[in-house]
């Protein structure tokens, strides 16, 4: 669970509080009236963040793009001139 500091202990400990998430490496939500709005982390915890959101969304522009170029099977045969084909080899 994300730990929560008020906005008030969050700026009368500032110093503190950035020294805590510095040597704990884990994030904080500061809450202004009780509604977490922020969270303080550790930069290197945030560009790791921003570089697996960016690999997943080209996963899924990848996806996407494999979806749309792939065909039905009937539009590939009658592509080819192949839609007419029957199992039937006896005319």
């Amino acid at each position: 669970m994300l730990k929560t500091i008020s906005l008030s202990e969050a700026r009368d400990r500032f110093v503190d509080v950035l020294e805590q998430v510095k040597r704990d490496r884990a994030p904080l939500a500061i809450a202004d009236n009780g509604v977490p709005t922020v969270v303080l982390m550790p930069v290197d915890h945030y560009e790791s963040l921003l570089a697996t959101l960016r690999d997943y969304g080209d996963y899924l522009d990848v996806l996407d793009a494999q979806q749309e170029a792939a065909e039905p099977l009937e539009t590939v045969l009658a592509d080819l001139g192949l839609d007419d084909v029957s199992g039937d080899r006896s005319a």
